[in-house]
């Protein structure tokens, strides 16, 4: 009589969970045309995260059982097994001084030079600064929109309508939302409309700068600059206050906010 063999709860999500991204490019395949591009953007996203951090993270579980199999079936040659994985996975076995560690495989020994460095020098290396993000100004610009909040002027549908360089990660965008909370409408002059319409940005509230003067006709109650204005000139909008001015950030109220 053929036994089945039983297929462990373990194994099941291992399965499941790799197949998760042969089904999502057969999907992609027949949805690809429909939709508008913030679908597309959307489509395209969930993609790269598949790729880069969910199927290597469950391939660990099928790259074991070669190794899981010998500690198995050769007791005595256990310590030698358990040697071989750690040198392995801790060994880097390939010189890569240029590489974007963040976007290929690397030895555990590599991840601890890089967890040393991260400690030391932070994270946030090219914004003003690289722990916090903000600088001596953008902090005081977060301590005083709180002082806003408390006073009741911002509540929860406040937008900030916001005149920066550029909104990257690693950029000097100002994140003030992300220490208070308030809806940030980002108004940027150095990118790519493609970047809007079709790429990461699509269906966010980042707009170019050639929409300034319709986002300023929709009366905003608060617009921070963080640019530099030309010498000589003030560019302080028509029916607003200068409530807070440090370093290049300026926030104006509207009046009789």
């Amino acid at each position: 009589m053929c036994t089945i063999p039983r297929i462990s709860a373990g194994n099941v999500i291992v399965i499941l969970a790799l197949s998760l991204a042969p089904a999502y490019l057969a999907a992609a395949n027949l949805m690809g045309t429909a939709g508008g591009n913030i679908f597309r953007s959307g489509l395209a996203d969930i993609g790269l995260k598949l790729e880069q951090y969910w199927c290597p993270y469950f391939i660990i579980f099928p790259a074991a059982v070669p190794f899981a199999l010998l500690h198995r079936q050769w007791p005595r040659a256990r310590p030698l097994i358990v040697f071989g994985v750690l040198t392995l996975l801790i060994y880097p076995w390939n010189e890569r001084l240029h590489a974007d560690y963040d976007y290929n495989e690397h030895s555990i020994a590599e991840n601890w030079g890089i967890d040393l460095s991260t400690a030391a020098s932070g994270f946030w290396v090219t914004t003003p600064d690289s722990r916090w993000t903000l600088d001596n100004s953008g902090l005081a610009l977060v301590s005083f929109l709180r002082k806003e909040q408390a006073s009741g002027r911002i509540t929860t549908s406040t937008h900030v309508l916001h005149l920066t360089p550029d909104v990257t990660p690693l950029g000097e965008f100002n994140r003030f939302s992300v220490f208070t909370g308030i809806n940030d409408d980002p108004v940027v002059y150095y990118i790519p409309t493609t970047d809007i319409v079709y790429g990461y940005l699509a269906g966010s509230r980042v707009r170019r700068v050639v929409d300034l003067p319709q986002a300023l006709a929709e009366r905003p109650q608060y617009f921070l600059d963080q640019t530099s204005p030309p010498e000589g000139t003030s560019e302080q909008p028509e029916g607003y206050v200068e409530v807070f001015h440090q370093g290049r950030l300026r926030l104006f109220r509207r009046k009789g906010a």
